[in-house]
């Protein structure tokens, strides 16, 4: 028997599994300008686009952390030079915490806690 994707989410989410997480980011430090709720899995590499041009804060949900790698960088590889590890409530100013991410961010990937 194969459950609708509605049935089978739900019964996730009852038995405490979460299969979304959210990263909010926002063009202008203190979470201000212009802002956007990202809605991503647990692993996966996944790219911000010209979106990541864009953001000065950041800043992921309880219950889990991302790392994130400026653009330009090779993707989602700690070995290959900066990125930064960020949990709740996040950075609310990465030109002042993290510089190489202001307004640069590339790539990220999420994990469960």
């Amino acid at each position: 028997m194969q459950l609708p994707t509605t049935t089978l989410s739900l019964f996730l989410s009852l038995l405490g599994y979460v299969s979304a997480y959210n990263i909010w980011t926002c063009s202008e430090p203190n979470f201000g300008g212009e802002c956007r709720l990202i809605t991503t899995g647990w692993g996966g590499c996944n790219d911000l686009g010209d979106w990541g041009k864009q953001i000065s804060s950041i800043g992921p949900d309880s219950g889990g952390w991302c790392d994130f790698w400026p653009a330009g960088s090779p993707s989602c590889h700690t070995t290959a030079g900066y990125w930064k590890y960020i949990t709740y409530p996040g950075i609310a100013d990465l030109g002042a915490d993290a510089p190489a991410l202001n307004k640069n961010v590339g790539t990220y990937y999420c994990y469960a806690s």
